[in-house]
């Protein structure tokens, strides 16, 4: 078997990958190849990181403030004349 990318690896550990020969296989290549183990182990750990940081909380101005601080990096469109 050719070593897994990222996506295959998403897809395994998020049960994407149905089970039978398929899901076998990824879990027998994950046990005989180190190096994929170890991107996979790598990937797991950052997926945790990423579930258990919290979600702020969004007030009624959260869109306001984000456009604030976008707008002035945005190039102006020019404007548009039906003349």
């Amino acid at each position: 078997m050719k070593h897994l990318n990222e996506d295959e690896l998403l897809a395994y550990r998020y049960g994407e990958i149905a089970g039978g020969e398929s899901r076998d296989a990824i879990a027998k290549h994950l046990r005989d190849c180190a190096e994929c183990r170890a991107s996979f182990e790598t990937l797991v750990r950052v997926l945790e990181l990423v579930e258990a940081a919290p979600v702020p909380e969004r007030d009624e101005r959260y869109s306001q403030r984000v456009w604030q601080q976008i707008a002035p990096r945005l190039e102006p469109r020019p404007a548009f004349d039906w003349r």
